[in-house]
């Protein structure tokens, strides 16, 4: 009797982990936001995350390697409190960020270095109004399931239909074209320690494969990004600490 509970513990245990939602992938995808602009891949992470440290490996067509490194700290709400990326030419660029209010509303003191430390540039303050954690949803129109996922997205032209798996969790976008943007489809699939993200441009015969490797949170600590040759690859490795 004691083995068959711990059996079916194990299984639970195994289950639970495997159908855990992963908020990094839920977010809601728009084909006209760039990432590193927005900060949303910083700032949507499951856990409190409180600092990480990211190494990025780019691999060009020649197999030629260049080294980003971004370091992040946040603060316990979540919001962002510093980020700091050194690309592979040694320029830098730092965003430390003061909250105003209650309301999230936050001003933003950027500084870009070059030459080494030699010469900043660029130093500049900016004031945003609303919650930080609203960055991810600018649109126009947006349609819900009855669980509140996102199903449709639209921000001017671009659109995205969205479907979810019955724990919540993402399984697809996809994306009509139009006259500035190609048709593609993004799909996931998920087991208890990784998650493969699938990127299809079908009418281009373009494929992203990304495979990212998982810490007991549900945040991903390495990923691999492979494509047919058109894009370039890469190794993406984060040590992430927690607050307590």
């Amino acid at each position: 009797m004691k083995s068959n509970l711990l059996i079916i513990a194990l299984f639970l245990s195994i289950v639970g982990d495997s159908q855990t939602v992963h908020n990094w992938v839920n977010v809601q995808y728009d084909p006209s936001e760039a990432s590193e602009v927005s900060f949303v891949d910083f700032l949507v992470l499951n856990g409190s995350v409180q600092s990480f440290h990211e190494i990025q490996e780019i691999i060009g067509a020649a197999k030629e390697k260049s080294i980003v490194h971004v370091a992040v700290e946040l603060q316990r709400n979540g919001f962002l409190k510093r980020v700091h990326k050194t690309l592979a030419d040694s320029s830098e660029s730092i965003n430390e960020f003061t909250y105003l209010g209650a309301a999230g509303s936050y001003q933003q003191h950027w500084i870009s270095i070059f030459n080494f430390g030699v010469r900043k540039d660029t130093v500049q303050d900016a004031f945003y109004s609303g919650d930080q954690k609203d960055w991810q949803i600018r649109a126009d129109t947006l349609a819900y399931d009855s669980e509140e996922n996102i199903i449709y997205f639209r921000n001017k032209r671009d659109e995205v239909y969205t479907t979810f798996d019955q724990y919540g969790r993402k399984v697809k976008d996809s994306i009509p074209s139009h006259p500035k943007l190609m048709a593609h489809e993004i799909s996931y699939k998920y087991s208890k320690k990784k998650i493969v993200k699938l990127e299809s441009y079908p009418n281009q015969k373009i494929e992203i494969k990304t495979t990212y490797w998982l810490d007991k949170q549900g945040n991903w600590t390495k990923c691999m990004i492979q494509s047919n040759g058109r894009i370039k690859n890469a190794m993406l490795r984060r040590e992430l600490s927690y607050f307590d």
